[in-house]
């Protein structure tokens, strides 16, 4: 090994990419072309006349960031789902309707929830008949662009974590079409490929897939265990969090009381800016 390989192998990771002889894997952080199991080792050892070094040492430990969608890293969503809802009930001859309030104080629940809650004497096959009116209103791409926009600091934040070389996910409660819809017309599809991007669709009584499976089969895919950080605005979100021992960034909104859990858990930060979540990167 030549001193200059020694010498560039020794640089710091952010500025020049490295090669661990043994993983045989190439990384370079601003690509991010690397496989996990490059991370968080110091197992290749090189001898020269004049050091050894273990190349793999220069990598710090991957984290996995998983985001929640609605309400964290987008706003302005819940008044397309007001005029939405509001249409679908029209379109069914119900004269109850959703006001702004409500669809703030409700924003983040199941969509067939609005309207259990606007029509509680109504049965359970109504509520869900609503909800499917909802998602396939024909000028439903319409209305959420007309509301929907990025989070506050959200590109300056993912862009910050990538260029660290960490992963990220974003894993919904609506349906495969949908996510990739809302994506694109909030333009944080360059952040997020199919891969990491990942909807449950979980607006029915009995989910056949929880956000839990989705990270553990995410987690099946890598050669190592990262750290795990979750980022979302509900409790669920933080018990997503606890499940599955990682540490949880509760995104409080002014009009949404604290959830226990996030009383309770001391590993959960409650932020009001998603520049808190850059702490992990420090």
């Amino acid at each position: 090994m030549s001193l200059f390989a020694a010498r560039l192998a020794t640089r710091k990771r952010r500025n020049f990419p490295g090669f661990c002889g043994r993983c045989a894997i190439f990384y370079h952080p601003r690509r991010g072309e690397t496989s996990p199991a490059l991370r968080a080792l110091s197992h290749t050892k090189l001898n020269t006349p004049l050091l050894s070094i273990y190349l793999c040492s220069m990598i710090e430990a991957m984290k996995l960031f998983v985001w929640d969608f609605h309400g964290t890293l987008e706003q302005g969503n819940e008044l397309a789902a007001l005029e939405i809802s509001n249409a679908a009930l029209a379109k069914l001859g119900f004269k109850e309707r959703f006001t702004e309030e409500q669809a703030v104080t409700l924003y983040g629940k199941k969509w067939y929830e609005y309207f259990e809650f606007l029509l509680p004497e109504e049965p359970h096959e109504t509520h869900m008949r609503l909800q499917e009116m909802s998602f396939a209103w024909p000028t439903h791409d319409e209305v959420i662009a007309k509301y929907i926009r990025p989070n506050d600091y959200v590109d300056e934040v993912l862009g910050a974590i990538r260029t660290k070389g960490h992963d990220q996910i974003v894993i919904s409660n609506t349906n495969k079409t949908a996510l990739p819809i809302f994506l694109r017309l909030t333009g944080l599809d360059k952040h997020f490929n199919d891969q990491r991007a990942m909807a449950v669709m979980a607006h029915t009584r009995e989910v056949k897939r929880s956000k839990v499976d989705v990270v553990q089969d995410y987690l099946a895919t890598l050669d190592a265990r990262p750290e795990l950080i979750v980022i979302g605005d509900s409790a669920k979100d933080m018990q997503l969090a606890e499940d599955l021992g990682a540490k949880g960034y509760w995104y409080r909104h002014p009009h949404h009381p604290v959830p226990e859990i996030v009383k309770q858990d001391p590993n959960i930060v409650t932020i009001n800016d998603l520049r808190g979540v850059l702490a992990e990167l420090a």
